[in-house]
């Protein structure tokens, strides 16, 4: 029996109501539970479908997280920041190093609604990049988010063929999107719809960031201000995209500033995922 869009998303909110001790959702000793999922080295080459973006890509075999980043995980670092109270480790500087921004003039968007298992949305590709400078001090080793050729790598897991995390063809039952709910779950709803390397919503929910510009792929530098490549599509349909199931493929693009900003308002294409290598 098929469960429907409706039905996850009360078993996503029952679950944040409960108190959601799923491994990776939510924190261990107070920071971010991160489960890593380890991703095969390959050969990837950037394509939107019609043209090729960058030629072949080494990718070497590297970590993803198993979910996007969560609103309580994003939380610690900003400490539910308010006009009223700055947060101690989201204005620290040094997390911004490099970083073409000072975070003062860069505050934490206000998350609605509040559910602690929800991906952590609009957030800019500055703050992500903040927040994976600080979780990386924390953890001991180097977190960042994935490169575009990365993130495919991490969506196909390795197979070529693949438009989609679960295979080469289309099923609207696998994935957060438009025609189904229109609406943000909590992450990891879908999980027949997850990739072979065991990374959820690489497909569906939120669009995520990816660390290169969008115009220049090979660009990965911290100091860009260029606007930034997105990746996986979302519950909902950017104004001139393609039908359902071309935006949510694997080949599918989205350019976004990296302020997360887009003529005055808050982009909705902020989340994101991090990877590592070890």
């Amino acid at each position: 029996m098929q469960i429907k869009h409706e039905r996850r998303a009360e078993i996503g909110e029952r679950l944040a109501q409960l108190g959601d001790r799923r491994p990776g959702v939510g924190l261990r000793n107070e920071l971010p539970d991160i489960v890593w999922c380890p991703v095969p080295g390959g050969h990837v080459t950037l394509s939107d479908g019609a043209t090729t973006v960058l030629g072949a890509v080494e990718v070497q075999p590297f970590y993803i997280a198993q979910y996007p980043v969560t609103l309580q995980q994003f939380t610690v670092f900003t400490q539910k920041f308010t006009v009223f109270t700055q947060s101690r480790i989201y204005f620290n500087k040094e997390w911004w190093t490099g970083l073409a921004i000072d975070p003062d003039h860069h505050p934490p968007y206000a998350q609605t609604p509040e559910i602690p298992n929800h991906p952590a949305q609009y957030v800019s590709w500055y703050q992500a990049m903040a927040f994976c400078n600080w979780l990386s001090q924390q953890l001991k080793y180097p977190v960042r988010l994935p490169t575009e050729w990365e993130w495919v790598q991490a969506a196909t897991g390795g197979h070529a063929d693949y438009l989609y995390p679960w295979g080469p063809t289309w099923d609207p039952d696998k994935a957060n999107h438009k025609e189904g709910l229109y609406r943000l779950m909590s992450v990891g709803m879908y999980p027949q719809g997850k990739s072979s390397v065991g990374a959820f919503d690489m497909s569906g929910n939120m669009y995520q960031w990816c660390l290169n510009e969008y115009d220049d792929p090979t660009n990965v530098e911290h100091g860009s201000t260029q606007p930034h490549t997105t990746r996986g599509g979302a519950f909902f349909t950017m104004p001139g995209s393609d039908e359902v199931q071309k935006q949510l493929s694997i080949r599918h693009r989205l350019r976004d500033n990296p302020n997360g900003m887009r003529d005055g308002y808050r982009s909705k294409a902020g989340q994101f995922g991090v990877g590592h290598v070890r």
